[in-house]
């Protein structure tokens, strides 16, 4: 039965009429090259001279001014000869520079001008620019301006500059050369700078700096053609032509075509940017390439014996045209490599690698062919048939290897007779309908191995389009995941796409491999009578998924449907793995085999919500497992069966053992008929879990609640999800921790940081009053003005009046023994205005604005505050003789930002708070050393009320805290002491300290009430703080004048787990 070659149209032919005009005859470019030394206009007499001439080597002949023109003035003839080099200067008009001689060294140097463009050619002449000829050896190299013209006849052509010897030719260019004639038309091409030998080595290279411009029909920029050829291009060639070559060696051994510098061709028809033909043929490119036109190829090569073709890119090659190839090899053995620099761009295809070896009767014999990619392919990779050949060619072989790194942004097709060997390592394929397509013959491979791998579209065999080989494998052995979201569409089954289609086996042998999307279908060979069942099988290590729809192994085709098998079987610690998430079903038409270690894992998401497995006969054999996967939610209701497997005819188990992911559920199995059950039953709760792990009757408390949200929440379940991350020996220890995080403060953080943050503003008040807080009260001495101190602007009247400031700083560190405690960074500012009443009373008004930063400590620390105080105090000193009463009185609005990490989450919530404080303290001063040192005892009482609003966090395991009322009373009793040093030059230096004891009255732990956002109630008490505390504190001032002065103050506060730091600061400076 005859085979179909669904590959596209594809270029070959084309492109084998342009290089039959180069390589078709070596002969040509030989005889074309010779013909000069036999002109017609030379006399017999004239032709045994130059041969005479040429075989003693003793003699040059150069003639310069051969044919006429009417067009161009006459030059005398350019060049000059000193024993074997010839250097050729000037302005040579149309003076086409023909040399005859051997072992010539000629150059035409930057000041060599030339332009032949309106001579005409006749009969076989050659209208070339410099042209030597005639020798064994020779070199010509162009370092000036060289325009040659006028199309070519017959076996003549129009060349920039050429050497054509027996033995070694070279031609270099560093100038400018323009070609613009086209080539002769019995198939001689116009080259800018071509090097001929007959028998020997031709290297021709235009340099870097050097330019040529190809413009007339069938014109080549650099040519070499020898047994050895070599053609490179450092510079610039360019043009608007017929069938253009860039570069081009031929040769009857190894020819070798580069390029380093820039290409640019347009025109129409087939044509070349860099290429080769020869036995063996080496082509590289890593500079810029880009052709267009009909069949064009930017990079090509051609291996016309049973030698190799090698052709790399690490460079830019684009191939135009609707019909282009960025990269085009041929030969008995093709390797092609893309490296990770390179990017190729085919119009048509990106790359096409054809293997053929010699003609055999009717069929080429097999080749092989390898084309590697890490870079970039625009246009997808191809071997076709090669030259349009009939379908009895033989098989050639085709390896083709997609890098880590590598993209081809279109498929990888192979010949429809090719064996194919096809490796996806790492990379990116696919057009989004097909991905990789192998031919219909025995044997093809396609391997998706490495990481990162992207497969965009269906990968598909032969046998699709109803071929009858066999042994076709793809394999997946990747060592992370791929995902299959997309291919080409189908019809069947209610519409959908495929992933896989008709390999005679599918393996997955490593990582996981993801079919995703409704419908997916991995059909099989389907064409009778040559049907056969896909063999699919997952081994050790290899996970085999379906998500998002149905994936169907199976195909109905004419009213029969040919089924997949399913064999899923691991070895030692390795299980091989078929994973049917919820939402999930998966389809045999043939029989599916859990074999030793081979687990069926089915996603439960509800009662009614999980995967499915269908197939004819499921079997579990001994040794094989099914894997519950709790991943949602747990809706469950104990004791009733949930269907994840059918078998159409028979459903076998044989021991196959259960287990699941979750340790809030427990899962056992039941076959009923054909059908298997997974039957739910409620596992590890948080309230035994808590008490297992020692926790506190505050975390018992929110336990409970959480075991009512675990019972009672949504599908969605966060608890579940989040405890499904973990093994299952691990979710009773991670539920009791989730207690834990879900539990309020239990160090009063919020309370206790709010108090601190406004003892931390009336410090700044009384510090103020300079009569109570820091220090003792102003004993008279000085300029007399009560009241003003470091941070005061004295602003006159009768009533005294000062303007002040204050800056300062708490901090506060709390750890309780058995929970969790707080730190906390309080600042604050405080601006007021008072003056006097009374020669005895003052009054003032203050505003504050404090900010407060609250972290947990303690084991495992996941929540936090920020605490923003806004408040207005009115205070008031009294002091009658050496006695002082000191008070004030305030209101404050502060704003709380928590944030708490529960459940891999972190939960947030905002709520406002009010607050009431006054403070009152009096105190008597002693003076000693002549009222130098002041030593004043006090007491006084601190209060504080404090009112937080209710809220409710933002999370998944969110909870709301009822409101909460707060009162602290403090009892203080203390001496303080204060010296002053005064110095001759009218500055003084005040240091002062003191000690205190203060006495907690009220009760500010009060319970925290609140529930689990869909779960149960708690009650949570905080950790109360010892009753009792000591304070010390020291500070001094220095006043430099009347007018300038700093203080600096030190305040702490401890308990056996408590401690407080503060420091306040002013600096007094008076206009």
């Amino acid at each position: 039965m005859a085979k179909r070659n669904r590959s596209k149209q594809q270029p070959a032919a084309a492109v084998t009429t342009a290089t039959q005009a180069l390589h078709a005859s070596a002969y040509a470019y030989y005889s074309a090259a010779h013909t000069t030394s036999g002109d017609g206009r030379l006399s017999n007499g004239t032709k045994r001279l130059l041969s005479a001439a040429l075989l003693s080597s003793t003699s040059l002949l150069a003639i310069g001014t051969l044919g006429t023109s009417s067009a161009h003035a006459q030059a005398a003839p350019a060049c000059n000869t000193v024993g074997t080099t010839v250097t050729c200067s000037g302005n040579a008009g149309d003076a086409t520079q023909l040399l005859f001689a051997n072992d010539l060294n000629v150059t035409a140097d930057n000041t060599f001008v030339q332009d032949t463009s309106g001579r005409a050619g006749t009969g076989t002449y050659s209208n070339a620019g410099v042209r030597l000829t005639m020798g064994s050896r020779g070199t010509v190299t162009n370092n000036g301006q060289i325009t040659t013209g006028q199309d070519g006849t017959n076996f003549a052509s129009q060349h920039g500059i050429i050497t054509n010897t027996t033995e070694t030719a070279k031609a270099y260019n560093t100038g400018t050369i323009s070609v613009i004639g086209s080539g002769a038309v019995m198939g001689t091409r116009t080259a800018g700078v071509a090097a001929v030998s007959t028998g020997g080595i031709a290297t021709s290279v235009n340099q870097a700096g050097g330019t040529v411009n190809v413009n007339g029909a069938y014109a080549n920029g650099i040519l070499a053609n020898g047994d050895t050829a070599t053609a490179r291009n450092y510079g610039t060639v360019q043009g608007a032509v017929t069938n253009p070559v860039g570069v081009y060696a031929s040769a009857t051994g190894t020819a070798t075509a580069s390029n380093a510098g820039t290409i640019t061709l347009t025109g129409d028809g087939p044509g070349i940017g860099v290429g080769a033909s020869g036995a063996t043929v080496n082509v590289t490119n890593t500079g810029s390439v880009t052709t267009s036109g009909a069949n064009v190829a930017g990079l090509f090569g051609r291996s016309v014996t049973a030698r190799t073709t090698n052709i790399t890119n690490s460079g830019t090659v684009t191939a135009a045209s609707g019909t282009g190839s960025g990269i085009y090899g041929v030969g008995p053995t093709v390797n092609i490599t893309n490296t990770a620099s390179g990017t190729v761009t085919g119009g048509g295809v990106g790359v096409v690698a054809v293997a053929q070896n010699t003609l055999v009767g009717m069929a080429y014999t097999g080749g092989t062919a390898t084309v590697t990619n890490a870079g970039t392919i625009n246009g997808g990779v191809t071997s076709y048939n090669p030259g349009g050949r009939p379908a009895m060619i033989a098989t050639p072989n085709t390896f083709i290897v997609n890098n880590n790194g590598g993209t081809i942004n279109g498929s990888i097709r192979s010949n429809v007779n090719s064996i194919a060997n096809i490796t996806n390592n790492g990379g990116t394929v696919g057009d989004n309908t097909t991905a990789i397509a192998t031919g219909s013959s025995n044997g093809d491979q396609v391997t998706i191995t490495g990481t990162g791998n992207v497969i965009n579209g269906t990968i598909e065999d032969g046998n699709t389009f109803g071929g009858y080989s066999s042994g076709n494998i793809l394999t997946f052995s990747q060592t992370d995941t791929v995902r299959l979201t997309q291919g080409r569409a189908t019809a069947y089954g209610g519409g959908g796409f495929i992933s896989v289609q008709a390999f005679d086996e599918v393996r997955f042998t490593a990582g996981t491999t993801e079919f995703v999307g409704s419908n997916t279908f991995l059909s099989t060979n389907n064409r009778a009578p040559y049907s056969v069942e896909t063999a699919v099988t997952v081994g050790p290590g290899a996970t085999f998924k379906v998500s998002g729809g149905t994936t169907t192994f199976g195909r109905a085709d004419e009213g029969i449907v040919f089924g997949g098998t399913l064999n899923a079987t691991g070895a030692g610690t390795q299980r091989a793995t078929v994973e049917v998430p919820a939402g999930g079903r998966l389809n045999f038409t043939g029989d599916v085999t859990f074999g030793d270690k081979g687990r069926f894992k089915v996603g439960i998401a509800g009662q009614n919500n999980a995967g499915y497995l269908q197939g004819n006969n499921v079997t579990f054999n001994a040794g094989s497992e099914i894997y519950a996967d709790l991943t949602r939610g747990i809706e469950l209701t104990d004791g009733q069966g949930i269907k994840v497997a059918n078998a159409t005819n028979t459903l076998t188990d044989n021991g196959a053992a259960v287990y699941d992911n979750s340790a809030l559920v427990n899962f056992t199995k039941s076959v009923v008929g054909n059908d298997l059950f997974l039957i739910p039953q409620r596992g590890v709760r948080a309230v035994p879990a808590t008490g297992t792990n020692r926790g506190s009757s505050n975390a018992l408390n929110i336990a409970a609640a959480i075991d009512a949200f675990i019972d009672t929440a949504p599908t969605d379940n966060p608890i579940v999800q989040f405890l499904a991350q973990f093994p299952v020996a691990e979710q009773e220890q991670r539920l009791a921790q989730l207690v834990q995080d879900t539990l309020p403060e239990e160090s009063g953080a919020t309370g206790s940081a709010s108090v601190v943050s406004t003892d931390m503003v009336i410090d700044l008040i009384m510090e103020r009053l300079s009569g109570g807080g820091f220090n003792v009260v102003d004993s008279g001495q000085g300029n007399g003005q009560t009241g003003v101190a470091a941070g005061d602007m004295f602003l006159g009247t009768d009533a005294n009046l000062a303007l002040w400031g204050r800056v300062g700083g708490s901090f506060a560190e709390f750890t309780p023994s058995g929970v969790n405690g707080f730190d906390s960074n309080t600042y604050a500012v405080s601006i007021g205005i008072d003056g006097d009443i009374t020669p005895e009373i003052r009054f003032g008004l203050a505003g504050f604005y404090s900010d407060t930063d609250v972290d947990e400590n303690g084991s495992n620390p996941n929540s936090g505050q920020q605490i923003e105080g806004l408040g207005v105090l009115a205070y008031a000193s009294w002091r009658p003789k050496d006695w002082y009463v000191n008070g004030t009185v305030g209101y404050g609005h502060n704003q709380y930002k928590s944030q708490r990490t529960a459940a891999g989450a972190v939960h947030t919530a905002s709520f406002n708070g009010t607050q009431l404080m006054s403070r009152v303290e009096a105190g008597r001063i002693f003076q000693f050393d002549e009222g130098a040192l002041d030593i004043t005892p006090h007491v006084g009482l601190r209060a504080n009320k404090l009112w937080l609003d209710g809220y409710t966090e933002g999370g998944p395991v969110a909870t709301t805290v009822n409101s909460q009322n707060i009162t602290s009373v403090r009892a203080v009793a203390g001496v303080g002491a204060r010296y002053t040093f005064e110095y001759d030059n009218g500055s003084r230096f005040l240091p002062e300290g003191y000690i205190r004891g203060l006495q907690e009255l009220a009760d500010p732990s009060q319970p925290i009430t609140g529930s689990v956002v869909g779960g149960g109630q708690f009650v949570s008490t905080p950790t109360e703080r010892d009753d009792f505390s000591y304070a010390v504190g020291a500070g001094f001032t220095y006043e430099f004048t009347d007018v300038f002065s700093v203080r600096l103050l030190y305040d702490g506060e401890f308990q056996d787990d408590y401690r407080e730091d503060s420091v306040t600061a002013a600096i007094r400076v008076e206009f």
